[in-house]
């Protein structure tokens, strides 16, 4: 298909209304759309319905941080009106590069090896946080991948939205990604990872015009009704391991968030539980623990559950709002809330590339998600940063990640006529 030079001939053709609309609000409301989906029908309601006695407080913290993050995040839209392009621009100029399907889909092989490595080893397991120390030799070697299967959804998105990786292809490793997330989570014991992996993925799909809202509606419906199925799963897996609690277990109540944001009403804020400071953050951040073997685990939630009056035995948590409310308070949560509206909003504003989005992603799954137990996810986040860094050194080595601009004059003729990343596939009807 021949290009035509007008103003509007970086805008890919398969692109439609149905396509920019969705896609264009979660761009410039990240974090407010985020906290709303999660807050507003999980615990707002909920709260509201049942008469919690808390109700109040459980409407009154999750208006504070939303309030935050869309302050930022309608300023970041008036100072930045991105034009219709800006769906083709998320991919930038590596994406149209074809060689970035060569370097994604290494990454995503490494990340599918580390992670049937890691259920072999038990990694992230329910015994593990129990015990607060992995048994495994090999855990610490396979702990710097942990963010690779999101970072690989990433890479592979952007290369099938650029037309430079087929979709069946695309769709196969994108597969076997969620397939091995599952696998994890299901022996683990454990399904905050799977959570996360899949709430990432959504957005991401979501941002490249990959997939319909509906769609991803029909995919949380189904997950619904298979809640009470895969919390027996869950929780068979949790008794072998030791666990008594979860004999009588409601399911559908567990997905009640009023009941755990309402139990930190009532505290004088903000609290010490003697959580780590940013240099110990920065030292679990950077330093990787196959270095450090001796560190112990940084996990707030156990001294929330003491400061309950529990063993520290288990982990607790009042949920992203409720943990900054109390270990910061009312200025804190909120301050908190908007610096991260800034910088993903900053990372979604300026002219993008597939690790630009990378990055984004894992904001909303490291920093947005309800589960965000403060300050633990800010050195989770640093990690999954380094994580990036490292991905990128792959593509870059795998030839991926050539600038746009090298090359044969030929070659950068015609990237500079294409209509948008990928003009051999920009036809590209969402699922």
């Amino acid at each position: 298909m021949t290009a035509v030079a007008t103003e509007n001939a970086s805008v890919p053709a398969g692109v439609g209304r149905h396509r920019r609309a969705p896609a264009g609000w979660l761009r410039r409301f990240p974090v407010t759309i985020g906290l709303t989906v999660q807050y507003v029908p999980f615990a707002v309601v909920p709260a509201v319905l049942s008469g919690n006695p808390h109700r109040w407080f459980v409407i009154q913290l999750t208006g504070l941080a939303v309030l935050a993050a869309f302050g930022v995040e309608v300023a970041l839209a008036r100072l930045h009106r991105p034009g219709p392009q800006w769906v083709a621009r998320l991919t930038g100029p590596v994406g149209r590069d074809r060689r970035l399907a060569r370097g994604a889909r290494l990454v995503a092989a490494v990340a599918l090896g580390t992670n049937l490595l890691g259920t072999l080893v038990g990694m992230n397991s329910y015994r593990v946080a129990i015990d607060a120390v992995s048994r495994s030799t090999v855990e610490p070697l396979l702990t710097p991948f942990r963010a690779w299967p999101l970072i690989a959804v990433v890479l592979i998105s952007c290369a099938w939205r650029a037309g430079v990786l087929p979709v069946r292809a695309a769709l196969g490793w994108l597969a076997a990604l969620a397939a091995s997330v599952l696998l994890n989570v299901t022996v683990a014991g454990m399904f905050a990872p799977a959570f996360e992996f899949f709430t990432g993925a959504a957005a991401c799909l979501l941002l490249l015009g990959l997939v319909r809202v509906r769609t991803v509606l029909a995919v949380v419906l189904a997950g619904l009704l298979l809640w009470p199925m895969a919390i027996t799963v869950r929780n068979e897996v949790r008794m072998a391991a030791g666990a008594v609690q979860y004999r009588d277990y409601d399911a559908y109540g567990r997905l009640r968030l009023d009941t755990l944001i309402g139990s930190a009403a009532g505290h004088p804020v903000p609290i010490d539980v003697g959580q780590p400071d940013l240099l110990t953050m920065a030292r679990y951040a950077v330093l990787p623990r196959m270095l450090d073997r001796d560190r112990p685990q940084v996990s707030t939630g156990r001294l929330l559950d003491t400061f309950r009056g529990g063993s520290g035995q288990s982990s607790y948590t009042f949920l992203s709002v409720g943990n900054l409310w109390l270990l910061t308070g009312p200025a804190g949560m909120m301050l908190f809330f908007a610096v991260v509206a800034a910088y993903l909003g900053l990372l979604l504003a300026t002219r993008s590339g597939p690790f630009k989005l990378a990055a984004a992603v894992l904001v909303i799954e490291d920093l947005v998600l309800v589960g965000m137990m403060y300050p633990d996810s800010i050195a989770g986040h640093l990690q999954a940063l380094v994580a990036l860094g490292a991905a990128y050194l792959v593509v870059r080595l795998a030839g991926g990640a050539r600038r746009a601009d090298r090359g044969s004059p030929t070659d950068r003729g015609r990237r500079t006529a294409s209509v948008g990343p990928g003009d051999s596939t920009t036809d590209v009807r969402p699922i």
